[in-house]
């Protein structure tokens, strides 16, 4: 009989089925169990492909209940230890690698011996096709049995071995309206053909009714019950799968709840420039609750997001959030499955504001503009205060010091068509360096190193320079970012601060400490369209330089008439033809992570959803 199956083509299979079912042996006493699988890599495997047998582990893993470890080896030519003994384990590839040429059953099951923990109920559950040939493999099996570990064989392509078939998902609508009727489907799945068995359903523990399974042809299938739930409330729904010839039963149970009369909850969060009820915020039907709140205030409520189904931030600036929201927002996406959608403007997509956040990490774009974005050539003036609180150290430099090399930092950041000009200011301007090009930060610091931080501060006159450096440029873009610490002397800016937007020249202003007129930067600021920050740390000074460098240069955006077009179909968009895409106006240059999963594109490949 022995040489008859060692000639047979699944001589491992057939001996550890017999060894598996016959005999009596010694049961250990303890509730506690573990389960090895051996799962055949090898090229000879046929009729389960390596993503189907982790298909099946991944079900088993996930309907397990604690009290039973679970361990997997991969083999082929050898064997590997792909998940030592363990409760729960997320299986999403295989990383082990193992002789694909060859299968050694005998291996695997010897190596499987050796990792079972002490004092357990032991099972080896191998999913193979039975095409061995190297080792001995009766020999190992005859082991495992003297062990009293038990085998089962999950046989893919042979109708003659046990099937496996089980719950694969279950899928409904969360929330549904009082009579509502609504679809629940159960994705049932099965190793091979021929496979069936009757599902139940119960409906907060009472039968309700059954459905036959039957597969086949096929190898998964959905079944789908037709529920509706007359009052308000929760209702907890069961699902039992039985089959004859199924081999593990923990993966044929699976539920799911449904909740009646509460509508789904929306948290709309604006920037404060977008009031709800005006133009440019969006509304939304009766059958949501929708909650509205400034982005200022979001910190507020960032601990309790699980609440609601979905987050709408509309144009809401980085400079509103604190890292802790982000966190709360990206946990919110990432750990809770929460919905959350981000509608871009110049706010939020502006350069330097997302970037490098978890925020970003979220979305599917990078916020900030490609490299090497093409635009006009900008002039930019940087006046930097240099009176004697600037001589101030921080760590072993100077503010001065640390404000000069930033600048030169930003030479970096400059194309080859910008031009840049500097002003270093007390009680009048020290040095005047004219708009030019510089072809890199040496050409700078030798006009500096002369210098030292004295004096008091006078913002008019170091302005009043700035804006004559601009006479014979005829740039489209020209932007002044002044750098103070202190104060200032009085004086009328009115004449000045309107000859400077007549020129179509803007002001952006950066206040470093507490001793800076803040509402006086932000007003001047304001006055000639730029932004206006304050920050106690010169850590960050690199970032706003970078944001404002892109900024005023405008190479984040393109304006214009601009036509959309359709990269890829997909659900979101379903019923909208590409000629009901409007016209666009204007577009931030962001980049996509992964342009397979554009929807909408403008140009050649900017994303627009």
């Amino acid at each position: 009989m022995y040489k008859r199956i060692l000639l047979g083509l699944r001589v491992a299979v057939i001996v550890f089925i017999v060894l598996g079912v016959s005999g009596l042996s010694f049961k250990r006493e303890s509730d506690e169990a573990c389960t090895i699988f051996l799962l055949d890599v090898s090229d000879s495997m046929s009729g389960l492909s390596e993503e189907e047998g982790i298909d099946i582990i991944r079900n088993i893993v996930n309907s397990n209940n604690d009290r039973q470890q679970l361990g997997l080896i991969v083999f082929a030519g050898n064997a590997s230890v792909e998940v030592n003994s363990t409760y729960k384990f997320d299986l999403k590839k295989i990383d082990s690698v193992v002789d694909k040429n060859y299968t050694n059953l005998g291996g695997a099951v010897d190596l499987a011996i050796t990792i079972f923990p002490k004092n357990t109920n032991n099972k080896i559950v191998c999913i193979t096709d039975g095409n061995q040939n190297q080792s001995d493999v009766i020999i190992k099996a005859i082991e495992a049995r003297t062990r009293d570990i038990t085998i089962d064989v999950i046989t893919p392509g042979d109708d003659s071995r046990p099937n496996e078939i089980w719950i694969n998902d279950v899928n409904t609508p969360p929330r549904v309206s009082p009579g509502q009727k609504f679809q629940i489907a159960v994705n049932v799945k099965a190793i091979h053909d021929n496979a069936d068995g009757t599902l139940k359903m119960y409906k907060n523990g009472v039968f309700e009714f059954e459905a036959k399974v039957e597969l086949k042809t096929v190898r998964k299938t959905n079944i789908y019950f037709e529920q509706t739930l007359e009052e308000k409330g929760i209702c907890q729904y069961e699902f039992i799968l039985e089959s004859s010839d199924d081999i593990h039963s923990e993966n044929n149970m699976a539920g799911v709840t449904v909740e009646a009369g509460s509508k789904s909850r929306i948290l709309y969060v604006y920037s404060g420039s977008v009031m709800p009820g005006v133009s440019g915020a969006i509304p939304f039907p009766d059958s949501f609750e929708t909650e509205r709140v400034k982005s200022t205030t979001f910190h507020t409520i960032s601990g309790n997001l699980w609440q609601y189904d979905l987050i709408i931030f509309q144009d809401v600036p980085a400079s509103d959030l604190s890292n802790t929201a982000m966190e709360a927002l990206n946990s919110y996406v990432r750990d809770q499955g929460g919905g959350f959608i981000m509608l871009g403007g110049l706010r939020s997509l502006s350069p330097g504001g997302y970037s490098q956040t978890v925020l970003e990490e979220m979305l599917p774009v990078y916020v900030d503009p490609k490299p090497g974005s093409k635009g006009e050539g900008l002039n930019i003036v940087f006046a930097i205060d240099k009176s004697g609180s600037m001589a101030q150290m921080h760590g072993s430099k100077t503010k001065l010091r640390v404000v000069i090399d930033t600048i030169g930092n930003v030479l970096n950041l400059l194309k080859k068509e910008d031009k840049l000009g500097l002003v270093l200011f007390d009680k009048v301007p020290g040095l005047v360096l004219p708009i030019q090009k510089f072809k890199n930060f040496q050409e700078i610091e030798d006009r500096l190193d002369l210098l030292t931080a004295q004096g008091g501060t006078d913002i008019y006159k170091s302005l009043e320079s700035s804006y004559g450096l601009f006479k014979d440029s005829h740039s489209k873009f020209k932007h002044i970012v002044l750098v103070s610490d202190g104060q200032t002397d009085r004086a009328d800016y009115s004449k000045l601060l309107k000859a400077i937007r007549d020129e179509k020249i803007t002001l952006s202003t950066i206040g470093i400490g507490d001793n800076v007129k803040k509402d006086f930067l932000e007003s001047i600021a304001s006055q000639c369209n730029g932004r206006s920050y304050v920050t106690r740390e010169l850590d960050n000074l690199f970032d706003i330089f970078k944001r404002e460098t892109a900024m005023a240069s405008h190479s984040w955006f393109k304006e214009g008439e601009l036509v959309p077009r359709m990269f890829d179909s997909h659900e979101i968009v379903s019923g909208i033809s590409p000629e009901m895409l409007p016209l666009l106006q204007g577009l931030i240059l962001t980049s996509s992570k992964s342009p397979n999963n554009d929807i909408i594109v403008s140009g050649e490949s900017t994303p627009v959803l």
